[in-house]
C-alpha cells in the first residue's frame, strides 16, 4: 500500500493541491473569526470586529444563558415592548438578551426583521414551543414538487418530539464554521477525483502497463486494492488535516459553549434531534464518508476505462451535476430525491441541517443526512468490490 501511496502522493501537482487545501483551511478559518461582529451599544455606530466581538457577546449571553422558559420569552417580549421604536427596541433587546431576540423573530416573524412592529401586539409568547409546527406547515404548503404526501406526517410526528424547552448559550461559532466546512469539504472531494481519475491508469499513463499484463489475476487484485487502500489512506488524512486546522483556529477563539444545545436556537425549524456538538460531529462524518465515496467511484472508473483523461471529465459531471439538478427543482419529486442523497450533497451542512426531506430505505424512514450516508456506503462499497476486479481484467484488454 505504501508503494501505491507515494506514486500519487509523488506528484507535483498532489503537492500542490494538498498545499491549497491547508491554506484554504487556514483562510476560511480566520475569515469566519473575523466575520464576527457587535456594536458597543445602541447608540456606537462602530462595530467591535473579531475576537473582540466574540468577547463581548460572550459576556452579553449571561443574560440568556440558561433554560429558555416561557417566562423568560416573556420577559425578553416585555423588554421589547418597553421601547417605543421598533428598530431601537430590537438592537436594545439583542444587546441585553442576545439569542433569544434572533429566535423570536424566527418563530413569530419567520425572519422577517421588517415586520418588528408585530411583537407589540403580542401579549405574550406562551405558544413558543408550537410555533415551528405552525412554520413547518407554511413551509410545506408552499413547497410544490417538493416532499411527497407520506413524507409530511413522519415530519411532524418529529417536528412535535424535539427536546424542550431549548438551553441558551453562544452558539454563533457553530454557524460561522459550516461554510468552512462547505468549501474545504469541496475542495478535498476535488483532490479526490483528480487522484482517483488516475488511480488506476497510472502504470498505463508512465506506459508501465506492459510489466502488470504477465501478472496473474491474484497478483494484479492484489495491486488494486492496495490502490484503493492508498486511496484511502490518504482522503482520510488530507481531511483530517482539515478538520483539525479548522477546529482548533475557530474553537480556539470562540470556545464550544452550547455544545449541549439544541440546533433549534440556531434552525429553529429543523427536524433533527441533536445538539450543537453532536450535529458538528456527524457532519464532520457525512462529509468524511461522502469524500471517499466520491473518490472510490472515481477510482472504480478509471479501472474500467484506464484513461485518466476521460475519467477526470466524467468523474466531475456525476460528482457535480446533482447540485445544479437539486436547484433547478424541475423534475419529479422522486428524481430530485435521488439527487438530494449524492454524496456531494453532504457538504452543505447548514442546507442539510434545515432540510425537512424524508428518505425511504426498505421498510424504515430516514432524514436527509442520514440518507446521505447510507448511499455513501453503499456506493463506497460497491466501488470497493469491484475496483481491484475491474483492474485485473481491463489492464489485460486495454
Amino acid at each position: 500500500m505504501l508503494n501505491e501511496l507515494k506514486k500519487f502522493a509523488s506528484e507535483l501537482y498532489i503537492k500542490i493541491l494538498i498545499l491549497v487545501v491547508i491554506l484554504v483551511s487556514i483562510a476560511v478559518s480566520i475569515v469566519s473569526i473575523k466575520s464576527f461582529s457587535e456594536s458597543r451599544s445602541v447608540d456606537d455606530t462602530n462595530y467591535l470586529q473579531g475576537k473582540a466581538a466574540i468577547h463581548l457577546t460572550k459576556e452579553r449571553y449571561k443574560n440568556s444563558k440558561g433554560i429558555l422558559t416561557t417566562d423568560k420569552l416573556n420577559e425578553v417580549l416585555k423588554y421589547y415592548k418597553s421601547t417605543p421604536s421598533s428598530d431601537r427596541a430590537f438592537v436594545k433587546t439583542d444587546i441585553k438578551y442576545p439569542g433569544i431576540i434572533y429566535l423570536m423573530n424566527e418563530a413569530y416573524l419567520f425572519g422577517d426583521t421588517k415586520k418588528t412592529d408585530s411583537f407589540y401586539k403580542l401579549n405574550n409568547m406562551n405558544d413558543f414551543y408550537n410555533r415551528n409546527i405552525k412554520l413547518i406547515t407554511e413551509k410545506l404548503n408552499d413547497s410544490e414538487n417538493t416532499y411527497e404526501p407520506w413524507e409530511k406526517n413522519i415530519i411532524f410526528e418529529k417536528a412535535k418530539t424535539i427536546d424542550k424547552p431549548f438551553i441558551i448559550d453562544f452558539s454563533d461559532q457553530w454557524v460561522q464554521v459550516y461554510p468552512s466546512l462547505t468549501i474545504c469539504f469541496t475542495l478535498i472531494a476535488i483532490s479526490a477525483i483528480v487522484i482517483g481519475s488516475r488511480l488506476f491508469s497510472y502504470e498505463k499513463d508512465k506506459n508501465m502497463d506492459v510489466l502488470l499484463v504477465s501478472l496473474g489475476d491474484r497478483p494484479l487484485r492484489n495491486i488494486g486494492t492496495d490502490k484503493i487502500k492508498a486511496l484511502l489512506t490518504f482522503l482520510t488524512v488530507e481531511f483530517l488535516v482539515n478538520v483539525i486546522i479548522i477546529s482548533i483556529v475557530i474553537f480556539s477563539n470562540t470556545g464550544l459553549s452550547a455544545w449541549n444545545s439544541q440546533i433549534q436556537i440556531e434552525v429553529f425549524t429543523s427536524i433533527y434531534h441533536l445538539t450543537f456538538g453532536k450535529a458538528y460531529l456527524l457532519s464532520v462524518f457525512t462529509g468524511w464518508i461522502s469524500i471517499i465515496a466520491i473518490g472510490t467511484f472515481v477510482a472504480a472508473l478509471n479501472a474500467f476505462n484506464q484513461k485518466s483523461y476521460i475519467t477526470l471529465v466524467i468523474g466531475f459531471l456525476v460528482t457535480f451535476i446533482p447540485i445544479i439538478f437539486v436547484r433547478m427543482n424541475m423534475f419529479p419529486v422522486i428524481i430530485t430525491k435521488f439527487f438530494k442523497l449524492q454524496p456531494i450533497n453532504g457538504f452543505f451542512v447548514r442546507k442539510n441541517l434545515q432540510s425537512l426531506q424524508i428518505f425511504k430505505f426498505l421498510s424504515f424512514h430516514t432524514l436527509t443526512i442520514t440518507a446521505i450516508i447510507i448511499n455513501s456506503i453503499i456506493i463506497l462499497g460497491i466501488c470497493i468490490f469491484i475496483a481491484s476486479r475491474l483492474f485485473s481484467t481491463r489492464i489485460k484488454n486495454t
